[in-house]
């Protein structure tokens, strides 16, 4: 089994591109562990009881990296809706409103006009 670097980065400051390739390499490794319990099981001659500690242990093994995975993916739909936020946020302050001059009447003298 081998990792990237990108699962020796997994903190609070990740891109969403590192978050990206961190998930693929966790996904890669449960894929690969779930294989070498299918091997274990399928193929190893050591006493039944040994085989299926050493598959339980690989399951756990594989169970955590998929939680991994699963934390990982909310931490990149986080990042991911912080960006189109950023995005909204700076395209509508961004905006600009020119309010055209209208005449007007001063208030008193609408006042008195209503009156009449």
């Amino acid at each position: 089994m081998t990792l990237r670097l990108s699962m020796n980065r997994c903190g609070f400051d990740m891109n969403s591109g590192e978050l990206r390739d961190a998930i693929a390499d966790l996904t890669r490794s449960a894929r690969e562990i779930g294989a070498a319990i299918g091997m274990l099981n399928a193929t190893v001659s050591a006493p039944p009881d040994e085989v299926r500690a050493t598959a339980s242990a690989l399951r756990v093994h594989r169970n955590w990296l998929l939680e991994q995975v699963e934390l990982l993916r909310a931490k990149l739909r986080l990042c991911e809706a912080r960006a189109r936020e950023s995005v909204v946020r700076r395209t509508v302050e961004s905006m600009t409103v020119t309010l055209l001059p209208t005449p007007y009447a001063p208030v008193k003298a609408r006042d008195e006009r209503a009156v009449r």
